[in-house]
């Protein structure tokens, strides 16, 4: 959701844009309005689509490493080298979190096992 702050932020974007009348009428203020209301639903629409796709329980090699408290590098690593399954998206690889947290459960049971 859009915060106070984020607003604010908006609003000074959208008076530093070049159409500045001489006089504030209300055509100014209803195209104001119109600007900051197309700007809180297109911020509205991205993140009901990012939690969507979050749904899906998919996560991107970033996620999984910050989840994980590895570099992003060796889970490309596992990726490619199938410890970890994985698919690609053109270029982006996708980790499901089933499989993750197969991988977590491996791992835990080889570590009880010593």
């Amino acid at each position: 959701m859009l915060r106070v702050g984020e607003a604010l932020v908006c609003l000074t974007a959208i008076e530093a844009t070049p159409f500045k009348p001489i006089l504030y009428t209300p055509l100014y203020y209803f195209m104001l309005l119109l600007q900051v209301t197309i700007l809180i639903n297109l911020k509205l629409y991205a993140t009901l689509y990012l939690e969507g796709v979050r749904t899906l329980g998919l996560l991107t090699v970033d996620q999984a490493a910050e989840y994980l408290h590895m570099s992003p590098e060796v889970i490309r690593r596992w990726l490619r080298e199938k410890k970890l399954p994985g698919f690609k998206v053109g270029h982006a690889w996708r980790i499901d979190e089933k499989d993750l947290a197969a991988l977590i459960e491996d791992a835990k049971a080889k570590n009880q096992g010593k």
